[in-house]
């Protein structure tokens, strides 16, 4: 992992994964990090999805906020393999979205061994279980004193590993797929 972090110039690092679209709490998200930053000098933030190029918000919050660290990356396109070393590298991932339909980045990061902070609202809490820290996506201190518990805290980290781990591992494909036709079953039957 060291020479993936070398390679990307990146070391101590917040993960989001996901688009861009205003449902996805970016903007709320940016301001939290700029906070943080100020504690956390050598904290990275890194971006990876799609841009919408119409309104973009990390553009536009850096015009508004006149933010001008180096502290944000972001990265548009990657492979599987490389997420994965993103995930895998990151001190946490964390995902305010206002809305979600289903939520695969925690689940990912945590199949990874990452701690995760999401937003309390939405298809995460079911998602993410006990293994999550939650936060409310509309209140920025909120989502400081999280993420900050998540960087700073190592036992909460530790055990947020390991309730991660086990909760990635209720979710597979295979499961889904054996839910999928008992549903069907039960319809077919009456």
């Amino acid at each position: 992992m060291l020479a993936f972090k070398r390679r990307h110039g990146i070391e101590n690092y917040i993960l989001y994964v996901g688009n861009r679209k205003p449902h996805k709490n970016i903007g709320r998200l940016l301001e939290a990090f700029s906070i943080i930053k100020r504690d956390h000098k050598t904290l990275q933030l890194i971006l990876i999805g799609e841009k919408f190029p119409e309104r973009d918000p990390v553009n536009e919050w850096r015009e508004k906020s006149g933010f001008k660290g180096n502290g944000i990356q972001e990265v548009t396109e990657v492979s599987d393999e490389t997420l994965q070393q993103y995930y895998c590298s990151a001190k946490l991932l964390v995902n305010p979205s206002l809305n979600e339909g289903f939520g695969f980045p925690p689940l990912e990061a945590m199949a990874c061994g990452v701690p995760v902070v999401v937003s309390k609202i939405s298809s995460l809490p079911e998602v993410c279980g006990d293994a999550a820290l939650y936060v409310n996506p509309y209140n920025i201190s909120d989502m400081v004193m999280k993420i900050q518990m998540a960087l700073e805290d190592e036992g909460l980290r530790s055990e947020l590993i390991q309730k991660g781990l086990k909760q990635a591992c209720s979710f597979s494909w295979k499961r889904c797929a054996e839910e999928t036709v008992k549903v069907f079953e039960e319809v077919m039957g009456e």
